[in-house]
């Protein structure tokens, strides 16, 4: 099992975001994400917490660290033109000697766009423009010229140079969350691997089988696409006490982490039982009920962690994606103490 990071370094100075990073790549962590959001709002307060820019980040870390790959987890569509976006990765690709990931998604709140000047279109909309993008950027990636005539954008001789290091292209990873109808089709047509970034261990499973499904429809080997499974680490020493962890998790979301039988309602609801759920929330507790549906939490001693990991990964997921490791301190002790305990 390949075990990567997840970390944003929201509200951290540069020092500890870089130092974050180089005891990952020494300590040996196969990859380190980070978001792609522009703004965060602390939630308690209303103010918005400073947000570090992830492509200016990855381009400085590709210099810096050997062996790690690197990447967005993920880059919304539209925040940057296509072109562009192709162009800042296959540089990146290239000073990392070839360690860029690429993941890109529809983005999922209006409070990363809107206000910003940018429109916020139906989510339907929004993975049509993902489609030509996603086409966009691996022609730019690997044809000399690209004519494109879309819905949404229209291209003439464009041109990139230089080119990625990775070949054919670097890898395009798309995230999936509850979308039933659209995206993890489009995932099976055009991702060359997926991110399930769920909390329900049921709806992972039936969005696995959706794209199963497209796969067997369009003769695409199911199989031959890398899987990830993004999931939120809390260790502890004994017995978890809720209450106790609530006062020690980052601030700005004290309301993430839910009751032992709401942490166990997550993990078994089904897509549908997800989808009312958010529908029926009200503004205030929106985020709150979207967190922990977007969050697949395990908790314990590091050998129980160990093993709700291996169970989580089994046969489908070549790499789980650690959240929650919010110290170097906490990520030597993942290293140490989780990570020698699980099967390859």
């Amino acid at each position: 099992m390949k075990i990567g990071l997840y970390q944003h370094g929201m509200n951290w100075d540069w020092g500890k975001v870089r130092d974050y990073w180089l005891e990952a790549d020494k300590l040996g962590f196969y990859s380190g994400w980070m978001m792609d959001n522009v703004v965060y709002e602390d939630l308690q307060t209303g103010d918005m917490l400073p947000v570090w820019e992830t492509w200016t980040v990855l381009s400085i870390l590709a210099e810096i660290t050997d062996n790690i790959r690197i990447g967005p987890m993920v880059t919304p569509c539209r925040r940057r033109n296509p072109c562009l976006l192709a162009k800042q990765a296959a540089c990146i690709d290239l000073i990392s000697g070839g360690r860029l990931d690429l993941g890109i998604g529809t983005g999922d709140d209006p409070m990363y766009f809107v206000p910003w000047g940018q429109d916020y279109p139906t989510a339907p909309n929004r993975v049509k423009y993902l489609s030509e993008e996603i086409e966009i950027i691996k022609r730019i990636w690997t044809e000399k010229e690209v004519d494109f005539e879309g819905e949404y954008y229209t291209l003439s001789k464009a041109t990139a140079d230089p080119k990625p290091k990775q070949k054919p292209h670097i890898p395009v990873w798309v995230g999936l969350v509850m979308g039933r109808k659209l995206m993890p089709k489009l995932a099976a047509r055009q991702a060359d691997g997926i991110n399930i970034y769920n909390a329900s261990d049921r709806a992972t499973q039936e969005l696995l089988a959706l794209v199963r499904e497209t796969c067997e429809e369009i003769g695409r080997d199911y199989r031959s696409i890398p899987k990830s499974r993004s999931v939120n680490v809390i260790m502890t020493d004994g017995t978890f006490d809720v209450n106790t962890y609530r006062t020690v998790i980052d601030g700005s979301i004290p309301h993430v982490i839910g009751t032992p039988e709401e942490l166990s309602r997550e993990v078994t609801a089904t897509l549908d039982e997800q989808f009312a759920r958010v529908k029926a929330a009200d503004e205030h507790e929106l985020h709150s009920i979207y967190s922990r549906i977007t969050e697949r939490h395990v908790i314990g001693t590091p050998a129980e962690i160990a093993d709700e990991l291996q169970e989580i990964a089994g046969e489908e997921f070549e790499e789980v994606i650690i959240h929650g490791i919010n110290s170097i301190e906490d990520m030597h002790k993942f290293a140490s103490e989780v990570v020698p305990r699980l099967k390859d």
